[in-house]
């Protein structure tokens, strides 16, 4: 008499990839609130492993450094849950296309073929320290192929043209927002976010194959080019 196999349950991986660099210092408290509202949303959720990573560089500007802020699937106190005000202070410079690529390997490292991955990033501003062995074209390519297997990554750029920026990346205008670097427009983007990713975690249908092509269904469009 043969043994039932095991029932492989399907996990939702979500991780927050939000800047950390200087620039942030002016809505650091807004984003705090943000992120907390955003855990609190996510993280009782039934085999959904959530984190969030705050990327910057050392006061130098030369080191990237990938700061986890929450990772339920640690096994640490319960106020460990929580991200606190001394965890994220702002500082250093903005290393974007080497913070996606590292984190993209951390996640792989640990995601299987029947699990669904959300990975968000949240930038107020662009690339300039990843150093030469991070270029664009081979992040992008690399996100592009996290698409074809079904991961979901968006965008929120704190600049007019994130659409397009987002596009540049390979992540898709139609996932990609644009918000204001000030307290009201961090909590906008962050209620948007929260929402969206709640819309994502009941659309179980979509444990593999391609995720959605919007998923942030609210938006204005792109911009044109003249």
């Amino acid at each position: 008499m043969s043994e039932t196999a095991p029932v492989l349950h399907s996990l939702d991986w979500i991780l927050l990839l939000v800047d950390r660099s200087g620039s942030m210092a002016g809505i650091v408290d807004a984003t705090l609130r943000g992120m907390q509202k955003f855990v609190g949303q996510q993280q009782e959720r039934q085999h959904t492993n959530l984190s969030v990573v705050a990327f910057g560089t050392d006061l130098y500007g030369d080191k990237l450094q990938l700061q986890t802020l929450l990772d339920t699937t640690i096994a640490l106190e319960s106020n460990a849950r929580s991200i606190l005000p001394s965890m994220y202070q702002p500082m250093g410079d903005t290393p974007l296309l080497a913070a996606v690529w590292e984190t993209i390997s951390r996640l792989e490292r640990k995601v299987r073929q029947q699990d669904r991955v959300l990975l968000a990033i949240m930038t107020d501003g662009i690339e300039n320290s990843s150093g030469p062995g991070y270029s664009k074209f081979k992040v992008k390519a690399r996100i592009k192929g996290k698409l074809s297997q079904g991961w979901q990554i968006v965008y929120l750029g704190a600049e007019l043209d994130a659409w397009r920026t987002s596009d540049s990346y390979g992540v898709g205008k139609l996932n990609a927002l644009s918000w204001s670097p000030t307290p009201d427009g961090v909590e906008g983007v962050f209620q948007t976010l929260t929402d969206s990713t709640n819309r994502w975690t009941e659309r179980k249908s979509l444990t593999s194959g391609k995720p959605p092509e919007r998923f942030f269904p609210l938006q204005l469009p792109p911009p044109r080019l003249i």
